[in-house]
């Protein structure tokens, strides 16, 4: 915490340097462009600081960076397009609450390592691209709390084999829970809460996983006559009345369960890799 001043340039002199934490310090100013230059860097966090500004270009094409972190910080632009041009490679990318813009281009099906994505609580306001679905190695998708529009693409349903965490809350997404969700058979939390969607609830979600949570509130979203839900839920009618229903509702399992924590498992698996060789970190 008491970290200040601003990030020196000299930084890209560092060639040997793997990783870059900066988590909750005083620091402020612009990233130099610099850090674009570190041949061997890996992972970069920036949290819980004033840093603020455009993230240089020359740190979104460094194709080395498995882990990026923007968290909580005034970094701004419109990054995406530049960003997955040049990470193929990416195995973890966090930007939530900074001032960073635009839309997710369908470029983002190029990010064919990636197992975490969180675009959450950012100014950007676009639609959900289909190309979401191309991305084969993804366990856990975050997309919430900003103005999107459109409908949730079925082409999700081709990350059956490892999506577990999909939180699609507060978007004001429209249409219809496309049936084909049914078919995320690792699925453990689904979150659309507050949107506008519409039409019946799918029955094939009641096929998954029994440890499924499901949160659907705020949404006009009803349930056909022939549901296959009222088999594993004797409260059916009242979870649908309730905030919350997952396969083994709050209302069957008691109020503890109401609370989710987002996985954090793809950030814990890579530090446990990445810290079994020796690094030389910032």
């Amino acid at each position: 915490d008491e970290l200040f001043g601003t990030i020196p340039p000299e930084f890209g002199l560092m060639t040997s340097l793997t990783e870059i934490v900066i988590n909750g310090t005083k620091l402020s100013g612009t990233l130099p462009t610099t850090l674009g230059d570190l041949p061997q860097l890996i992972i970069i966090e920036l949290e819980n600081s004033l840093l603020s500004g455009v993230v240089p270009t020359q740190l979104l094409a460094n194709t080395n960076i498995q882990h990026m972190v923007f968290s909580n910080i005034a970094l701004n632009g419109n990054i995406l397009e530049d960003l997955f041009v040049f990470k193929s490679g990416l195995e973890t990318l966090i930007i939530t609450n900074t001032s960073i813009s635009g839309t997710i281009p369908p470029t983002i099906g190029v990010l064919t390592a990636l197992t975490y994505l969180d675009l959450s609580s950012n100014p950007m306001s676009s639609s959900l691209p289909s190309q979401l679905g191309q991305i084969l190695t993804l366990t856990d998708l975050y997309i919430k709390e900003m103005n999107f529009d459109g409908e949730i693409p079925s082409e999700i349903a081709q990350l059956s084999l490892t999506l577990s965490y999909l939180d699609l809350s507060y978007l004001s997404l429209e249409g219809e829970v496309p049936s084909q969700i049914g078919q995320l058979d690792q699925l453990q939390l689904l979150n659309l809460r507050n949107n506008s969607l519409v039409g019946y609830l799918p029955s094939q979600l009641a096929l998954l996983t029994p440890d499924l949570l499901f949160f659907i509130d705020s949404n006009d979203v009803m349930l056909s006559a022939n549901s296959d839900f009222e088999d594993i839920c004797a409260n059916i009618d009242s979870c649908l009345d309730t905030l919350i229903f997952p396969n083994l509702c709050a209302k069957c399992l008691g109020s503890e369960s109401a609370s989710i924590t987002p996985s954090e498992t793809a950030r814990a698996s890579f530090s446990e890799t990445t810290t079994s060789s020796p690094s030389e970190t910032a």
